[in-house]
């Protein structure tokens, strides 16, 4: 891959080349006919052209292939996920086609999404959403939408959310008849019935479900991914309003036809952990206990032999089968299942912390990078217009030698004198970055030893810290805004324990005070909320 992207920039650097030595021809009118290098060069425009063409199209390739591994391991692995739909982001961003950076900035905001990084999603879908491409594709600008209403309902956003599907809904309507958009339109009804069922709202949910299941029935039945999936992802989600409505027969009745329909496959459905689970709840409900055990134990068995990652189905399984081997009064195996419930809760905890970091690591990196890329190409233009001057200016001495010789030594003064001005700007930030490395450490160090002055010279160097912070909660006391800095400088919860002499259980109760003040929501993490505050 390593050799095959060297050879890729060997070429179009060739071109790059042969473009620039056009431009000096024409600058310089230089006369053909006297310049056989010129005309080789001439000879070979077809070859550059050609090549060209053929290396972007095995990019494009590269890209799509990137994006399919990256789809394999969404859902399962979102961190690998993640990783391959950068790799194709790197290279879309490298032959700089519109379509190809849309749909991968798209991808890696779906996938943010999944790892709960709702803000840095929204950031994605606007690099999305900015691209040429989106603005001219129905079919992107409706994903990008409900990938934003998904972001929206995991904010808590319900009626932004709500908003946003009926947007997809009404967008959909008023283009003409597209056998793609319509297909989005019966998941936003199907979306807008899972929701408004989640918000008590059962019958308007029946509704949508209705209208869904309509639209996705019209669709040939060698479409298997609706016929296999979304309907009876459909009857299920029916089915858990029927019970929630305490309705058994027409709950059993919808998990029966979706499980028959599903059975009708020789596919591995990804639903049907779902189906044995609800089919536990169900006989849970009814006190048939030993077969609401065995129906979560299967539902733990189909996501153990197809490796599906559904945390909250898992967790939720052991649960209730402990509770109800508690009920039983078989109290090894409600043990034995407790233990299952508490370690699945762990490592979901862990991994969700992982990720998150990864992610944000990533994020963090990637805006580094295109920072660091925004001063090359400053750097870049300030030498092209050097170089370009230097040019004009040895062409007009060639030429104009007697005007440019009363002018030469004002020209030459001037010169230098924007060469000591760049010079004492560029000693100016590196003075700059020494004194605010070494300010931080000095910071670090107060807080290390709970000096009485680390907060004053915390405010000193985040003057806008606290006026932020203040704004949304004024009354927050001085103790709790001296915890959000430790905070802000990433400091564990053990850490500021042990800085301040308190225990880790009492600054975790601080912590939890805090985001209850400041309304931040458990799923977002701590710092990277105060560090998008600011």
């Amino acid at each position: 891959m390593k050799l095959l992207l060297k050879k890729i920039s060997v070429s179009i650097n060739q071109y790059k080349v042969f473009n620039l030595l056009t431009k000096f021809k024409n600058i310089f009118r230089l006369n053909i006919r006297n310049h056989t290098f010129f005309i080789l060069l001439l000879l070979c425009v077809p070859f550059f052209s050609q090549n060209k063409n053929s290396i972007i199209e095995i990019q494009k390739k590269e890209i799509y292939r990137l994006i399919r591994e990256s789809d394999k391991f969404n859902g399962s692995n979102d961190l690998k996920s993640l990783q391959l739909a950068k790799d194709a982001t790197k290279l879309a961003e490298t032959i700089g086609t519109s379509k190809e950076k849309a749909k991968c900035y798209m991808i890696i905001a779906n996938i943010l999404t999944s790892l709960g990084l709702y803000d840095q999603s929204f950031d994605y879908l606007e690099k999305s959403l900015n691209e040429p491409y989106a603005k001219d594709d129905m079919t992107h600008q409706i994903i990008t939408k409900q990938i934003k209403a998904n972001n929206y309902w995991k904010l808590n956003l319900k009626n932004q959310a709500i908003t946003e599907q009926k947007n997809i809904i009404s967008t959909v309507n008023s283009q003409p008849e597209d056998y793609g958009l319509t297909y989005f339109k019966a998941l936003a009804l199907r979306d807008l019935g899972l929701w408004n069922s989640k918000i008590n709202k059962q019958d308007s949910a029946l509704i949508y479900l209705k209208q869904a299941e309509l639209i996705l029935k019209k669709f040939p039945k060698l479409e298997t991914s609706i016929h296999f999936y979304e309907i009876p992802n459909i009857y299920l989600i029916k089915g858990d309003i029927f019970l929630m409505k305490n309705q058994q027969d027409s709950a059993i009745f919808y998990y029966n036809k979706g499980f028959n329909l599903i059975n009708k496959n020789e596919e591995v459905a990804p639903t049907l952990h779902r189906f044995y689970f609800s089919f536990g709840e169900f006989f849970r409900l009814k006190k048939d206990y030993p077969k609401a055990i065995s129906f979560y134990k299967k539902s733990v068995d189909e996501m153990k032999m197809h490796n599906i990652n559904d945390i909250d189905t898992k967790i939720k399984s052991y649960k209730n089968i402990s509770d109800i081997y508690g009920l039983l009064n078989n109290l090894k195996e409600k043990e034995a299942y407790q233990i299952n419930y508490y370690k699945e809760k762990d490592k979901l905890s862990e991994n969700t912390t992982y990720n998150v970091q990864k992610a944000v690591d990533y994020i963090l990196s990637e805006k580094k990078k295109e920072i660091s890329v925004k001063e090359n190409l400053s750097k870049t233009k300030l030498i092209s217009i050097i170089i370009i001057v230097l040019s004009i200016s040895l062409l007009g001495f060639f030429y104009f030698y007697q005007k440019i010789n009363r002018k030469r030594k004002k020209t030459a003064y001037r010169l230098k004198i924007t060469e000591k001005t760049l010079l004492e700007k560029e000693q100016q930030t590196q003075a700059l970055k020494i004194k605010v490395n070494e300010s931080f450490d000095e910071i670090i160090n107060l807080a290390k030893e709970n000096h009485p002055n680390f907060y004053s010279r915390f405010l000193e160097i985040y003057p806008d810290f606290q006026k932020k912070i203040l704004k949304i909660n004024p009354s927050l006391q001085n103790s709790e805004l001296i915890l959000l800095a430790y905070i802000y400088l990433n400091f564990e919860t053990k850490e500021i324990a042990n800085y301040l002499f308190k225990s880790p259980k009492t600054i975790q109760n601080r912590k939890h005070n805090l985001r209850k003040k400041l309304l931040i929501p458990s799923s977002f993490d701590f710092y990277v909320w105060l560090k998008n505050t600011q």
